[in-house]
């Protein structure tokens, strides 16, 4: 699966935007541990995460198989002598 940089780029920035947004709400906001608001924050914090690194795990892969793609084997090259 291939991801170009750009995308990854901008999906990391929402999801960074996410996870600051409710590190804010957190801080500033300070909700009440156990009502629905620090629950949601929370639960905010956890999908930024993962989502930060499904995003991660995919670009690193999709480089790979770039750099597999793009090198050429030994045996494969043609020589113009």
């Amino acid at each position: 699966m291939k991801l170009p940089l750009e995308v990854g780029r901008a999906g990391l920035g929402m999801i960074m935007f996410v996870f600051v947004l409710a590190a804010m709400i957190l801080y500033f906001g300070r909700p009440a541990p156990g009502s629905a608001p620090f629950v949601i924050t929370v639960i905010m914090l956890a999908a930024a995460a993962l989502l930060c690194t499904l995003l991660m795990i995919i670009l690193r892969r999709s480089q790979r198989s770039d750099d597999r793609s793009s090198s050429v084997h030994p045996e494969k090259r043609k020589h113009h002598d």
